[in-house]
């Protein structure tokens, strides 16, 4: 039985696509890996399941002042009038704005052979990795959009770069970003500390 899994790939896109011939070129080139894979000899995976949960607050740099979210509240651009709308109402009613996003992660270990790493959100590949050099001794199988997609994760590299994902995407989520360079600490850090709990007999 073949289960399909979405990595942590966020900010790989195929190339080309667009057209029903480049996803069908695609959809070749992936059968054949796989056919590659089942012709070498395979790792079995022994042992019974042990799973840890956690959730990680990743927050975002401070939100724009009220003059902001008004100017914004004006603009011809549906999402950005929403978003700020949002904001304003919020602010309005005596609530806070949102400083953070909470992140669902978990680990599944199948014995001492495999380890699958779960993050919700748009996972940049970064991330997979990181943990697949920090955690090689566990088998690493990163997985992300699990649980929930409450926007794009973007690694330090790509928050410093900047560009549509790890900034203006937070429109259409309706979150004024972006995160604080501090998360992909914050997040190795929480995942790896859940692998080494389920580590052992």
């Amino acid at each position: 039985m073949a289960l399909y899994l979405t990595g942590m790939g966020a900010d790989i896109d195929p190339a080309p696509r667009g057209r029903l011939l480049d996803a069908r070129r695609h959809g070749l080139q992936l059968a054949g890996a796989v056919l590659g894979v089942l012709d070498r000899p395979m790792r079995p995976v022994r042992g019974g399941f042990r799973m840890g949960y956690d959730e990680v607050d990743l927050p975002f740099v401070p939100a724009p002042g009220r003059d902001r979210l008004e100017q914004d509240a004006r603009s011809a651009d549906l999402h950005v009038r929403q978003r700020a709308e949002a904001y304003l109402k919020r602010m309005d009613a005596g609530q806070p704005v949102p400083r953070s996003v909470r992140l669902p992660v978990a680990v599944v270990r199948v014995g001492e052979d495999l380890t699958f790493l779960l993050a919700g959100g748009e996972v940049v590949v970064d991330y997979a990795r990181r943990w697949k050099r920090l955690l090689a001794e566990d088998h690493p199988w990163p997985v992300g959009y699990a649980y929930e997609v409450p926007c794009y994760i973007p690694s330090v590299r790509l928050i410093k770069e900047g560009g549509y994902e790890a900034d203006s995407s937070f429109i259409y989520y309706g979150f004024y970003g972006p995160f604080d360079a501090g998360i992909e600490d914050r997040l190795v850090d929480r995942v790896s500390a859940l692998v080494n709990g389920l580590r052992g007999p």
